[in-house]
């Protein structure tokens, strides 16, 4: 609150605006607004949307797009998630067991959410 920049989280963005779900007037009200504010951003704010699809036809994707502001961030496979994870342990001096990092690949991954 009393911080000099602010961190906005918008998780599950996919449920709404991203895959077109909001029509007529919740769409006007809401991803207009949006894609006027990526146009020009508050340079103390950081706004991150989550959404695991995309739709790049909309609005505020074009606009995301055309000011280098949207990180598009594809899942890792099974076998390049474990790689990871046991890279990022070991970087971070905490080297772990290669059944363990398939475990937490298990628990975490992309494929616990389907």
């Amino acid at each position: 609150m009393m911080a000099p920049k602010r961190f906005v989280l918008v998780r599950g963005s996919s449920a709404g605006w991203c895959r077109g779900r909001w029509r007529g007037v919740a769409e006007g009200v809401a991803a207009r607004p949006l894609a006027e504010y990526v146009a020009e951003p508050n340079d103390c704010t950081c706004m991150v949307l989550v959404a695991a699809k995309l739709d790049g036809r909309r609005k505020l994707s074009t606009v995301a797009k055309k000011n280098g502001l949207l990180v598009t961030c594809e899942a890792l496979d099974d076998r390049a998630l474990v790689e990871w994870v046991l890279a990022q342990a070991k970087e971070r001096g905490n080297p772990m067991d290669r059944e363990v990092a398939e475990l937490l690949g298990q628990i975490a991954g992309p494929s616990s959410r389907t």
